[in-house]
């Protein structure tokens, strides 16, 4: 049985899952890759020549990248590599609480990480999501938590050349435009 087959972005390389009876494996590129519990949320790099992929096995989820196992989580999902594809982000879960892991380091845990909003800049140096602790919303940039916000406006902020991002943000009642530097 096959399934979740995806294209490396430069459309040299492919993968896709398999089963071998009660186990699930992934395949890249016709090389059949260690069997799990559970394999899936699969990302090439854009330039192609790596690879990462969300594995269960005994009740813990981590990702595999380059082949290499990371840490352990109740759940992770989405990885996402940087534009020159040297750096890896995903989201990830422990004991209830949501972060972010940026190149095998896992960040701050909080109530809420946002899926979908990791987002790496053109150059690959910053990185930034947007999380919840309590009823207010911060962006994290590089590790660094923004004005705690109640709502936060559009999906994600805009980065500068130089790396600053720029957001709206509703907090107490009030619109602000929200410059955060790295």
């Amino acid at each position: 049985m096959l399934f979740h087959v995806g294209f490396a972005p430069t459309g040299g390389h492919f993968a896709y899952v398999g089963a071998d009876g009660e186990n699930y494996l992934m395949i890249v590129d016709g090389e059949v890759k260690p069997s799990y519990d559970g394999v899936s949320f699969s990302a090439f790099s854009p330039d192609g020549e790596r690879f990462a992929y969300a594995a269960t096995e005994d009740e813990k989820h981590f990702m595999v990248v380059d082949g290499r196992e990371e840490l352990p989580f109740d759940e992770v999902l989405i990885p996402r590599f940087s534009p020159d594809g040297r750096r890896l982000a995903y989201w990830a879960s422990e004991g209830g609480r949501e972060l972010v892991v940026v190149d095998g380091d896992p960040g701050q845990d909080y109530d809420e990480v946002k899926k979908g909003t990791i987002l790496f800049s053109a150059g690959s140096e910053h990185v930034l999501y947007r999380a919840r602790r309590g009823e207010k919303w911060v962006i994290v940039l590089d590790g660094r938590e923004g004005p705690a916000c109640d709502r936060l406006l559009g999906h994600r902020p805009t980065f500068e050349d130089s790396g600053a991002i720029e957001y709206l943000g509703i907090c107490e009642g009030m619109l602000y435009r929200v410059r955060h530097q790295p």
